[in-house]
């Protein structure tokens, strides 16, 4: 009769709970469009990645601090952020160093930039054969953490594509080439603290064979590979006025 009575205890105790949640997620459905729902959101700790697909409102977050207009909820949080954490770390990478890869299309913060982790980031770049190229910038990242990886040793004449067909990869000036079923997926190296990732909307296997000469087309040349390399770590060098 114990064990009876301790069972429907513990199934009533789930059904209140069940239902305890399932009012709350009603509830915020219903503010799903308020302010108020966006501040549960972030009280909650949960990350809030903020867009930035015009160049000036890039420019205006970047050197003003200010917030684009969809996000102006956000200001007081950000502005007392900005206060305390100073603005951007000093290695942040901004798009006048990156402008050679392509257009700018948009910015992303991938960490909640809001309640001050400026940590992870990315710019949407189009260049030059119409290729949209993402770079990624991971601060404080493990640079090449995928220890099971085969590290490929064949001669390459074009690193779109290798004949293997198992994930692996290839280094090039202590860069990093990472492949799966024989496609580039993408290009990894370490500036600093900095862990950049290039990659493309599909696998870089698919970057025009014929195109304009570009920063991507070089990196996917091994007789050009490295002097892009060098010409990029340069530009990632150069003080912003």
């Amino acid at each position: 009769m114990k064990k009876f009575f301790s069972l429907l205890i513990t199934v009533m105790t789930v059904l209140c709970f069940t239902v305890s949640c399932s009012n709350s997620k009603n509830e915020l459905t219903g503010l799903q469009n308020s302010k108020e729902t966006k501040e549960i959101i972030v009280n909650c700790g949960d990350t809030v990645s903020l867009t930035i697909e015009d160049y000036n409102e890039y420019e205006d977050f970047i050197y003003k601090n200010k917030l684009p207009e969809n996000y102006s909820f956000y200001n007081e949080t950000y502005k007392k952020t900005c206060a305390e954490n100073k603005g951007l770390p000093e290695d942040f990478i901004t798009y006048d160093k990156i402008s050679h890869m392509g257009e700018f299309e948009s910015f992303i913060y991938l960490s909640n930039v809001i309640s001050g982790d400026n940590s992870t980031y990315m710019y949407s770049l189009m260049d030059e054969n119409g290729y949209n190229v993402n770079i990624r910038f991971k601060l404080n990242e493990e640079g090449f953490s995928e220890a099971e990886n085969i590290l490929i040793t064949e001669n390459i004449d074009d690193f779109r594509m290798v004949t293997s067909e198992i994930a692996c990869c290839t280094f090039v000036d202590n860069v990093k080439y990472t492949y799966a079923s024989g496609k580039l997926l993408s290009i990894k190296m370490v500036y600093e603290n900095v862990t950049i990732t290039i990659t493309g909307n599909s696998v870089l296997s698919d970057y025009p064979v014929d195109g304009t000469d570009t920063f991507i087309s070089r990196l996917l040349s091994p007789n050009t590979a490295s002097e892009a390399l060098a010409q990029f770590e340069v530009a990632l060098e150069t003080v912003t006025e």
